[in-house]
């Protein structure tokens, strides 16, 4: 199984409660870097079969936009509540949750700072999840063997 995690785009949260950040959409930059995800994505054959966003409307936001550039239209991203806490749940536990008894080829999670970076660093080659308004895209494989990280996109900025 792959395993694409992708940083949400750019909005426009300054000023807004946890409650209205939650439904704030995607700004122009982050739609463009939403665009340039999907794009990325497309050039390197990577198509999801399952994906996975917070309840946050950026997240759900940034992943239509990738689906629409992939030109996927026969997956509904599934909003899962509850990320990663520090120390609290490992990659393999969540994915048991999400998942369930389902075993798609290709799974993208839609995410936030800082439970992106939690579950990314408890994988081999883990990279840091760039702490800015960017689309970034990690390619995770998983293997009998355990996790390898196959390609790393900055995103833009």
């Amino acid at each position: 199984m792959q395993f694409v995690f992708v940083r949400h785009g750019q909005y426009d949260g300054k000023g807004l409660s946890r409650a209205e950040r939650k439904l704030a959409p995607l700004n122009d930059k982050g739609r463009t870097a939403a665009q340039a995800a999907g794009e990325y994505m497309k050039q390197e054959n990577i198509t999801p079969d399952f994906v996975i966003t917070t309840d946050a409307e950026r997240t759900k936001e940034t992943a239509r936009i990738i689906l629409d550039a992939l030109e996927v239209t026969d997956v509904e991203p599934q909003a899962k509540v509850g990320g990663f806490r520090k120390g609290k749940a490992t990659i393999e536990r969540k994915l048991g949750e999400w998942l369930g008894e389902t075993e798609p080829a290709v799974v993208m999670f839609v995410g936030h700072l800082p439970s992106q970076q939690y579950c990314v660093s408890d994988l081999p080659g883990s990279p840091n999840v760039p702490n800015e308004n960017r689309s970034c895209v990690l390619l995770y494989e998983r293997t009998s063997a355990g996790w390898s990280l196959l390609k790393e996109h900055p995103g833009v900025s």
